[in-house]
């Protein structure tokens, strides 16, 4: 048995997880960070040995475009950015705590986002969802077959 948890950071937290290869939770609505920390850590305590997190990492994309011009929209997206990436240091920090293998996925990765019809029929997941959760399940999706931790 394996499980890959697939995480989306943000002022709203996409999670999602796979056990064996299939989707068994795509949380909506978002958690906000600590809620999804308290998930994450009772899934891997519970599972050692057994799981591998997946999530998108802000710090591997470069600069926002537009933002040197400062206007108060760009600095808004820049304090925005840094307010994620500071959530992919935590996340690196308590996986790494935890022992818990972990992957770091670029948000250029994932590709297009999906809106519901379209998650569900790739993933056939029916119950509601958000984009953030969507985006963790696509985050993780490459990876829910992985077996060996």
């Amino acid at each position: 048995m394996s499980l890959v948890i697939g995480i989306d950071p943000g002022v709203h937290t996409g999670l999602a997880i796979y056990r064996d290869g299939d989707l068994i939770r795509c949380a909506s609505p978002a958690p906000g960070i600590i809620e999804a920390i308290e998930i994450v850590t009772e899934v891997c305590r519970s599972e050692p040995g057994r799981v591998l997190v997946v999530f998108e990492d802000a710090r591997l994309i470069g600069g926002i475009g537009g933002a040197q011009r400062g206007s108060k929209a760009d600095r808004a997206r820049l304090q925005g950015a840094g307010s994620v990436k500071r959530d992919c240091a935590i996340w690196s920090e308590l996986l790494g705590r935890l022992g818990v293998p972990y992957r770091q996925v670029s948000p250029r990765a994932k590709g297009t986002k999906l809106d519901a019809a379209q998650f569900e029929v790739l993933t056939g997941w029916g119950a509601p969802t958000n984009q953030h959760s969507r985006d963790a399940a696509i985050i993780a999706r490459p990876y829910r077959h992985t077996r060996s931790m």
